[in-house]
């Protein structure tokens, strides 16, 4: 009986073991889910910090924000001038391939720097607002529902 008795306390001894091995591990998996959640979170919060800041530089039509991946048709919608000024300034037609093309493409066909586009777009940008000056759009003077035919 002795015998049995070594056994059934090894056979426990075992079984605690292991639930402590599996409480370990479930334990470590936590930690390491939570430390990438935390990562993931972090660099979530630097990417929309990131967003704002451009959307802020957009409004205030800030041409520092002109990068190499844009084409000039979206150059030319989020900086309000006309794209017509863009395509003649960097010596290209508004074909439908060339609509697509980005400035690091055009920089590629013509063997030159990307940065010296970007710095001609954003020339041609400055010197068109300071010819057509921005107008805010004038907010209608009568409430809703009034009728201003009388």
């Amino acid at each position: 009986m002795l015998g049995m008795d070594c056994i059934n306390t090894k056979i426990l001894h075992n079984q605690k073991t292991r639930i402590q091995l599996r409480i370990i591990i479930i334990v470590v998996c936590l930690l390491i889910v939570f430390i990438v959640l935390a990562l993931i979170m972090h660099q979530t919060y630097g990417t929309i910090q990131t967003v704002q800041q451009s959307q802020q530089l957009m409004h205030k039509g800030d041409v520092h924000i002109i990068q190499s991946w844009m084409t000039i048709p979206y150059i030319a919608h989020q900086q309000h001038v006309p794209d017509t000024l863009l395509y003649n300034a960097l010596r290209t037609k508004p074909t439908l391939v060339d609509r697509h093309l980005t400035l690091e493409e055009i920089a590629e066909q013509r063997k030159e720097p990307a940065n010296g586009l970007i710095r001609q777009c954003q020339v041609v940008i400055i010197n068109y607002r300071k010819a057509h000056p921005f107008k805010p759009y004038s907010t209608p003077t009568s409430t809703r529902g009034e009728n201003t035919l009388y």
